[in-house]
């Protein structure tokens, strides 16, 4: 079959961009053809309604526009984890580029939404519509894999929306029990729950990816996506019971005494996982994959 999975593509956080590349691998093991289609297509087709509901003005929207690249320029680090992102998904994503839905629809059997939280509205209202498929024909096969919700509801304006476009699958997944609750307030088709796309395929791949080991005594690794204080009073106790040198990947980074790591590529991300004696994390994929390895 021909397969097209729609997944959030412009990210650079390492677990959504290996998620995605876990899910596409696992299918075309299975013998389908497969590409991930870029979100950049939807970010086009949604855009007219974007500037359409904004009350900010053109002067506004231009300011916002400069403010953006200033801050691209003066936080050199978001660039070169961006180039570092793109680098690993041209190598091991296979994608598919479209000027217009219609070209998507045509070329393809079956669509797939997922995984990772693509269904959490609040992180990009624009796109919720894509990812719930609702630009795919009526006739294709549509599939949701692992999806998350992160949210106990949508907002009350788009549920007649939300179920008229969920009841049009014809399979539903999710990745947690909390998503299959929120969904069955939208729709009666059956939920199933599904690991996620990381587990899919085996250890061997990873480490493949991973490489060989970078840090060569042991040492305990911090991966944080958000920066509670409680955070560093466990790293703190670690630290001190094994005398491990400690590296720290934060995604908004603070003061610390520890060795920071500013800036690493997926597979690097996986290499630091891989070898550390300890992982302290508040992420999700940082936890699969500290399991994995």
């Amino acid at each position: 079959m021909k397969i097209a999975i729609l997944t959030r593509t412009s990210a650079t956080n390492f677990g959504t961009v290996l998620q995605a590349y876990a899910l596409q691998k696992y299918l075309k093991n299975q013998g389908h053809i497969v590409k991930t289609v870029d979100d950049r297509l939807a970010r086009r087709v949604y855009s007219k309604a974007i500037k359409v509901e904004s009350k900010k003005t053109f002067k506004e929207r231009v300011a916002l526009f400069i403010d953006g690249i200033i801050e691209k320029i003066k936080y050199s680090r978001a660039l070169k984890l961006e180039s570092l992102s793109k680098a690993f998904k041209a190598k091991h994503i296979d994608y598919f580029y479209a000027n217009e839905i219609a070209d998507v629809n045509a070329s393809f059997d079956v669509f797939v939404a997922g995984s990772d939280q693509i269904w959490a509205y609040s992180a990009e209202p624009e796109l919720f519509p894509f990812f719930l498929l609702e630009t795919i024909s009526n006739e294709k096969t549509k599939a949701s894999y692992a999806v998350s919700i992160g949210e106990s509801q949508f907002p009350l304006e788009h549920k007649e929306k939300v179920s008229y476009l969920l009841n049009r699958f014809d399979y539903l997944s999710v990745r947690e029990k909390s998503s299959r609750e929120v969904l069955g307030k939208y729709t009666q088709n059956p939920i199933s729950i599904s690991c996620d796309p990381v587990f899919l395929i085996n250890k061997e791949d990873w480490k493949n990816l991973a490489g060989k080991r970078k840090i060569k005594n042991k040492y305990v690794f911090c991966y944080f996506l958000g920066n509670q204080e409680w955070y560093w009073d466990r790293v703190a106790q670690i630290s001190k019971a094994t005398g491990f040198e400690v590296y720290v990947y934060q995604q908004r980074e603070t003061k610390h005494s520890y060795q920071n790591v500013r800036v690493c590529s997926p597979t690097e991300f996986l290499n630091y996982v891989e070898f550390a004696e300890f992982v302290v994390t508040d992420s999700f994929h940082g936890l699969c994959f500290s399991l994995i390895f």
